[in-house]
């Protein structure tokens, strides 16, 4: 079972739903936390499932639900805390884009990572992979990805299922290191996102935040080559 909870009636105020997870670089989570966050995004509804994690994030002592709604102008903004690779999650994706074809949802931006092993020097940041609906309305974007690769995990699942209900969708993915959370090409995909839905997010905290783990990463392994020096006799 899965229901769609709102505490506010959106009934032709949505016509855009941006979508991310965690995948490489953690790309799609990242760059949907900064734009909750910067656009100060309103908090309209929930996600219930009998297929809910059985765990909670907290945040300064406040729970928070693993699958929350926001809204900011036209834009629909749902937040997946966490999402299972398996049936589950399958069918928690499935229904919530049923729901958003029902909901006149006119089209899906979704946000992830590409691994960075991949990239050519003449390649941009950012690259872009649309479904065969968005081509019909809106045609081929520029910088769209030319290579043979693989999408897997719920970005995956969320093209097959806007395919499916006949809703246009692009994936904006940004080269990633995927090792861990890199907010560099976060801030590549959130300059993506500003120019595709014409909204003005700031990067400024994401840059600072990821030059700070540089250069503490950077001193880490400085402290560990001065370990290795010293005087033999």
């Amino acid at each position: 079972m899965v229901k769609i909870i709102l505490y506010d009636d959106i009934k032709g105020k949505c016509d855009t739903l941006v979508l991310g997870f965690k995948g490489f670089g953690y790309v799609g989570y990242l760059a949907i936390n900064h734009l909750i966050s910067q656009l100060k995004a309103k908090f309209i509804g929930l996600i219930d499932t009998i297929y809910m994690p059985h765990q909670v994030l907290v945040n300064s002592g406040i729970t928070r639900h693993p699958f929350e709604l926001y809204i900011y102008r036209n834009i629909m903004i749902p937040k997946f805390e966490d999402i299972s690779v398996n049936e589950d999650g399958a069918l928690l994706l499935k229904k919530f884009i049923e729901w958003a074809s029902k909901e006149k949802i006119e089209k899906f931006v979704m946000v992830g990572g590409l691994d960075k092993a991949i990239r050519r020097e003449k390649d941009t940041p950012v690259k872009y992979i649309v479904n065969t609906i968005w081509i019909e309305k809106y045609g081929k974007p520029d910088g769209l990805l030319e290579d043979n690769i693989r999408v897997i995990g719920p970005l995956a699942l969320s093209f097959h299922y806007t395919t499916i209900y006949r809703i246009p969708a692009i994936g904006i993915l940004s080269y990633a290191d995927p090792g861990g959370e890199d907010l560099y090409a976060t801030s590549e995909a959130i300059n993506a996102l500003n120019k595709l839905l014409d909204i003005d997010v700031d990067t400024k905290e994401l840059i600072i935040a990821a030059e700070t783990i540089e250069k503490h990463v950077k001193k880490i392994e400085k402290s560990k080559e001065d370990k290795g020096r010293g005087i033999y006799i």
